[in-house]
């Protein structure tokens, strides 16, 4: 038995409402700051009409037979919450302690595959992180660098090669990241000031 299915249409998706919300507080040496957002679907994620062409063949020597149909795919969405905090301990005017920790979850819901081309969401995944890091302040400029530490876990479509015809699976995944970061803020007059000096 061969199998094949090709296709064309169109692909539309719909942009959530999205409010966010974030306070800070300065409270001695240290600063606080709490964000939220939050994601209110109104449609489907990803939507399409397709139209198919199915080519089937039973043997080598078998006549392939041709099918078209038109066929309608989505992908649901679902309302998501992502806060984050952050805080900032001053050791000196100069220079700070910082770390955060915040998330990121997936507005799509658990994926559910068609034995077709109609996968539109090949994988979705949640993610948490936490950072720390050196901050260091200068009239005129700054510079922060630290590490941020993510953590994240899901789902992803795999093909299942012991199924005849082969098919769709979803299978578990996670991933570990480490990011190195660093950045700065200064101006101009800043660096006319160190080129004179």
């Amino acid at each position: 038995l061969a199998l094949s299915t090709s296709g064309e249409g169109a692909l539309r998706t719909a942009l959530p409402i999205r409010t966010a919300l974030g306070v800070g507080v300065s409270w001695g040496p240290w600063t606080f700051e709490l964000d939220g957002s939050l994601n209110i679907p109104i449609d489907d994620e990803l939507e399409s009409e397709v139209d198919e062409v199915e080519n089937r063949s039973e043997g080598a020597d078998a006549a392939v037979s041709e099918t078209r149909s038109r066929a309608s795919y989505r992908v649901p969405s679902r309302t998501t919450f992502n806060p984050s905090f952050g805080a900032e301990y001053y050791l000196s005017p100069s220079l700070s302690l910082l770390a955060g920790v915040s998330s990121n979850f997936s507005s799509l819901r658990s994926l559910r595959p068609v034995a077709s081309i109609g996968n539109l969401a090949q994988a979705r995944s949640d993610h948490l992180s936490a950072s720390f890091g050196v901050g260091s302040y200068w009239n005129g400029g700054e510079l922060l660098f630290g590490l941020q530490f993510d953590y994240g876990w899901g789902q992803s479509l795999a093909v299942n090669p012991y199924a005849v015809p082969n098919d769709w699976s979803v299978v578990d995944m996670r991933s570990y990241a480490i990011t190195f970061v660093i950045s700065g803020a200064t101006d101009l007059n800043a660096i006319l000031r160190t080129v004179d000096n």
